[in-house]
């Protein structure tokens, strides 16, 4: 994962697959996604009815027109992202709380290692 709000990414997030995109890839997607929307406005200001199909030529049609290459239905059903994101999640919140610990106690030893040092030298000061 690459995007997520917050300092941490929770499980819901794993589930989106925008989440999966670098920053590159995002500021594509937000270009892609304005433009459609700039269109559709368009299209609806002038009160064009418009069907589904034609939202689907008109968005293959942008994709081509920005030369991307067209992605077709994927591979992987949202319910079997779901399905995995369930099994794998407590394995890696798991590793995520032990990364904390970890941390935490380096944070803690390199306190404790600082304060024995200004005592240190607090003490040799007040042996002169």
């Amino acid at each position: 994962m690459t995007t997520w709000k917050g300092d941490r990414p929770l499980k819901a997030d794993a589930i989106i697959a925008k989440n999966y995109l670098t920053e590159p890839e995002l500021v594509d997607l937000d270009q892609l996604t304005t433009q459609f929307l700039d269109f559709a406005e368009g299209q609806a200001r002038r009160r064009l009815v418009t069907t589904m199909a034609q939202w689907v030529e008109t968005t293959d049609r942008l994709l081509t027109a920005n030369q991307y290459h067209l992605l077709h239905r994927g591979t992987v059903a949202h319910t079997a992202v779901e399905e995995i994101v369930d099994d794998l999640w407590p394995t890696y919140a798991e590793r995520r709380r032990e990364l904390d610990r970890a941390e935490a106690t380096t944070a803690e030893v390199m306190d404790l290692t600082e304060l024995l040092q200004l005592e240190h030298r607090r003490d040799e000061g007040s042996d002169t």
